[in-house]
């Protein structure tokens, strides 16, 4: 691949975050996909199809076939429609009727949108507290549980752009401009942000509201799965506008403190 390629204006420089907090670590994380190799190019592959489809109404049935084969953990009982309903329930319906709304969501999202929406979606399903300390609106899930979710969403991002700039992995966009000098952002009508693309952020503060949640709420596996799997869709929108490699929005899971991603741990 040529490194003296002269990039498109309007692609920003990897600068975002490198500051003097980061740290030159992968915080035990696995490196990223080679570009170019098999793996790889099946996951762009598939991001194409999720990009081509972000334009659409529904989920079709190739789309929940990809969402399915890159799941982190298995829905129960729930179809992709029917989880995405019932997270409907607090009157949200620009978010979830669609593949389509998804990607649309995740270009302009503000950090806290997302995890707003989703402990909403936990009181609707009237889970039982973890104890008598949250309870009330103070400390408890009025405010008590977004002060938390504020906390620990700032570590999770610092270390996850500590991952960033340490493996350095090129964004799709950037890679395939590189191979053929084709600027491909006209398809998703959007532009990467200036960081690089392992992991992801937005993943990080979509899979800490299951974090913070679980702390909150006591989740069977079902309830537990649907909120992980949740995330992971929204997640799963970013690679739908071309701006992260698939595996980007799994990764981010260990951030989070997550144990159903800890497949993405080196073994010790």
């Amino acid at each position: 691949m040529e490194s003296n390629i002269i990039l498109p204006s309007h692609y920003p420089q990897m600068t975002v975050e490198l500051n003097d907090k980061r740290k030159d670590t992968n915080h035990g994380v696995k490196p990223p996909t080679k570009e170019g190799t098999d793996w790889y190019n099946e996951q762009l592959q598939d991001m194409f199809y999720l990009c081509e489809e972000s334009y659409k109404p529904g989920f079709n049935t190739k789309v929940k076939d990809i969402l399915f084969k890159y799941a982190p953990v298995e829905l129960i009982g729930y179809e992709i429609e029917q989880l995405m309903e019932s997270f409907n329930k607090y009157g949200h319906r620009d978010f979830a009727t669609s593949w389509m709304d998804i990607c649309n969501f995740v270009k302009d999202d503000e950090c806290t949108h997302y995890s707003v929406r989703k402990f909403a979606w936990y009181k609707t399903m009237n889970l039982e507290l973890q104890d008598d300390k949250k309870k009330g609106f103070i400390d408890g899930t009025g405010t008590g549980i977004y002060a938390s979710y504020a906390n620990r969403v700032d570590k999770a991002l610092e270390e996850m752009f500590d991952i960033k700039h340490h493996y350095k992995a090129l964004r799709p966009l950037v890679y395939l401009y590189m191979q053929t000098k084709i600027d491909h952002t006209g398809m998703a009508s959007y532009v990467h942000p200036g960081h690089w693309r392992y992991g992801a952020g937005h993943a990080v503060k979509f899979y800490e509201t299951t974090d913070v949640g679980g702390d909150w709420y006591k989740m069977s596996k079902v309830v537990r799965n649907a909120s992980i799997f949740l995330d992971y869709i929204a997640a799963m929108g970013r690679s739908g506008i071309l701006v992260h490699l698939i595996e980007d929005n799994l990764v981010s899971g260990v951030a989070a403190d997550l144990p159903e991603f800890d497949n993405w741990k080196i073994a010790v």
